[in-house]
């Protein structure tokens, strides 16, 4: 548990909030200003988190999930399996490092607008997609091909091997 989750405990956090393991989700147990016992919980970020707010201080919901379900101490870094950000269902959480959690992506970022898929770029100058993979330290070229899914398949086959971490 982070120093900012260190005051809430797993029965304060049941006193307030049930959750749904098979779900994921979080609902209030007890009536609060504006919002009736029954409510589902929580509000989503600008970087696709949920988060919760109890006690004046706003929680991941996965953090949330973990404490619910584990009375013990909490893991530095959870990370999500599918690469959801949404899914807090308890077997979609694994403790993590930041490599691991890193390897775990699953979606190219936001700023990939030439191909849209994750370890795949366009080669304006030579008019063919380039595959690419960082393991280690080391980013490894996995080659150029016509079709930007041939190379996003390369990207893939590598990962497998390379990221410990990987899910897909």
């Amino acid at each position: 548990m982070s120093d900012k989750d260190a005051s809430l405990t797993q029965s304060l956090l049941r006193e307030f909030l049930d959750y749904n393991t098979e779900t994921g989700d979080f609902y209030w147990k007890v009536n609060r200003t504006n919002i009736k016992a029954g409510t589902p919980a929580g509000t989503t970020t600008a970087n696709g988190y949920l988060v919760i707010r109890l006690f004046r201080k706003l929680y991941l919901a996965h953090r949330l999930a973990w404490l619910y379900m584990h009375d013990d101490p909490m893991p530095r870094m959870l990370d999500h399996k599918n690469g959801n950000k949404r899914d807090n269902r308890i077997n979609n959480l694994r403790p993590a490092n930041k490599v691991t959690n890193g390897q775990n992506r699953h979606a190219a970022q936001a700023n990939n607008k030439s191909s849209g898929l994750l370890g795949v770029a366009w080669l304006s100058h030579v008019n063919k997609f380039t595959a690419y993979i960082n393991s280690n330290g080391t980013r490894t070229y996995l080659g150029l091909f016509a079709d930007k899914h041939e190379a996003h398949a390369a990207y893939l086959t590598a990962k497998r091997k390379l990221h410990q971490g990987c899910t897909i």
